[in-house]
């Protein structure tokens, strides 16, 4: 049953057996998963592990005694795990946590090289009484963990996998698997994966597509979108760079002022067109206050 646990908590699940009723344990991590940014950029952005308890009919009032985690990822690389701030912070931290520093134990590494790279955390919230306990039902933070990469070429959407993994070890250490220590035995908590989708987003003032060009495509975006009101975060179709959640006549100048920028930009219509076009909104965006002063 069990497999290859860190020393730490071998106290607290070597125990004979375990209940054939259980609490449901499910492993899951908290965070936001889109991150947009200016390509090359180093960002690094915060994420919890959490854990899920359903309780049994048999065992109400029975949660989590202890845990060992093994987290890995793809395309970017955690660079930070701690167990402050969550429940497995010793009970003199601030804020505090669960665990009893006397009769508790708590051991976070950070893990690399080939097929290793990742973390590792083991707790035991007290190791002779097992009324310290988390939660017997919801969620609860077990580990903070710190992400590092490099948002993409613009245009480009990469996505960051965090996921659970078995059998990751720091340097001289037993590897650890994901398991979940209660009152009556350990559980293989069911595993957990997160995608965070990253976007490298144009810097090009006029642009209204992250195409990284000021073109046709951002004249017709401008055009067909005139009016509208949303989001300020790019999302809004025709809200040129810079967006400011509205597409009007500032976001029709970004792109009539700068039309042909940006690296590989497709060629320009005749200046007639541009000009024809851009005076047509003009002239409606004229009307539209006339009429508003009516």
């Amino acid at each position: 049953m069990i497999r290859r646990l860190a020393t730490s908590v071998c106290v607290l699940f070597a125990v004979a057996g375990t209940s054939t009723a259980e609490p449901v344990f499910q492993l899951g991590f908290g965070g936001g998963n889109t991150i947009s940014g200016t390509p090359g950029l180093t960002v690094q952005i915060p994420l919890t592990v959490q854990l899920m308890t359903t309780p049994d009919a048999m065992f109400p009032d029975d949660g989590a005694t202890g845990w060992s985690l093994s987290i890995a990822s793809e395309l970017t690389t955690i660079v930070d795990a701690t167990v402050q701030g969550t429940a497995g912070a010793s009970i003199d931290d601030t804020p505090p946590g669960l665990r009893n520093p006397a009769f508790g134990s708590e051991e976070t590494s950070l893990t690399s090289g080939p097929d290793n790279a990742g973390a590792v955390s083991t707790v035991v919230l007290h190791a002779t009484n097992d009324d310290v306990q988390l939660p017997p039902s919801g969620k609860s933070n077990l580990l903070v963990l710190t992400l590092r990469g490099t948002i993409p070429a613009v245009g480009i959407t990469e996505t960051w996998r965090i996921f659970t993994k078995d059998g990751l070890s720091a340097p001289g250490a037993t590897p650890v698997d994901n398991l979940i220590g209660w009152q009556n035995g350990v559980v293989v908590p069911l595993g957990a994966e997160m995608r965070v989708a990253v976007t490298g987003l144009s810097s090009q003032i006029g642009d209204t597509n992250n195409d990284g060009v000021v073109n046709l495509d951002d004249l017709n975006n401008v055009r067909n979108n005139f009016g509208t009101m949303g989001p300020s975060d790019g999302s809004l179709p025709g809200d040129a760079i810079p967006p400011d959640g509205m597409v009007d006549i500032d976001d029709l100048n970004n792109v009539r002022n700068n039309f042909g920028a940006g690296a590989g930009a497709a060629a320009a219509p005749e200046p007639a067109a541009v000009l024809l076009l851009c005076g047509g909104l003009a002239a409606l965006t004229a009307s539209g206050r006339r009429d508003r002063r009516r």
